[in-house]
């Protein structure tokens, strides 16, 4: 299924990219399954294949996926090796994500939607979403917020320093 994902997606992208239905300078997030590795044969596909388009990819790993980033490890030192990203998604939804913030060596932290909602009017959700954009900022990380359905959740979150919006408020 790894394997599928990222050959799938790369070949996708470069057809969008050829058809100039996506930008030269976007970014393209590709969730990956952080307990299932790339062979090296693969690897060197990818790079052989899609060396212009691995710089702008962003590999999504979850927490609750693994619980060492062990076998991550080679799918983060191969997308950094060519200029590509790693985020940390659903961050805040399950009971370990700063461990594998720290572990990973994130760039881009992806709020989860559970965070998101009603955060113009729930006090603590606000004051968590600020400690960690604030956690973020002094360790050069961005933080993207999942799921904003409402010009009030959006406001507030611009308003907490997170950096990128995500949802149907925005667009589907």
């Amino acid at each position: 299924i790894e394997r599928l994902t990222w050959m799938k997606g790369l070949e996708t992208v470069r057809a969008l990219v050829n058809n100039r239905r996506l930008q030269s300078e976007c970014l393209v997030f590709l969730n990956s399954i952080a307990n299932q590795e790339l062979k090296a044969d693969d690897e060197r596909w990818l790079a052989e294949e899609y060396t212009n388009l691995l710089p702008r990819m962003v590999v999504e790993l979850t927490e609750h996926e693994n619980d060492d980033l062990g076998s991550a490890q080679r799918k983060i030192d191969f997308i950094r090796s060519h200029g590509g990203l790693i985020a940390i998604d659903d961050f805040g939804k399950g009971y370990d994500s700063e461990r594998v913030l720290v572990q990973s060596g994130a760039d881009i932290i992806k709020l989860d939607m559970s965070l998101v909602r009603d955060v113009n009017v729930d006090e603590d959700k606000l004051a968590l979403i600020r400690s960690m954009t604030s956690f973020a900022k002094r360790r050069n990380i961005a933080v993207l917020a999942e799921g904003v359905q409402t010009r009030e959740e959006m406001e507030t979150l611009i308003r907490a320093g997170v950096d990128y919006l995500q949802g149907y408020y925005l667009g589907r």
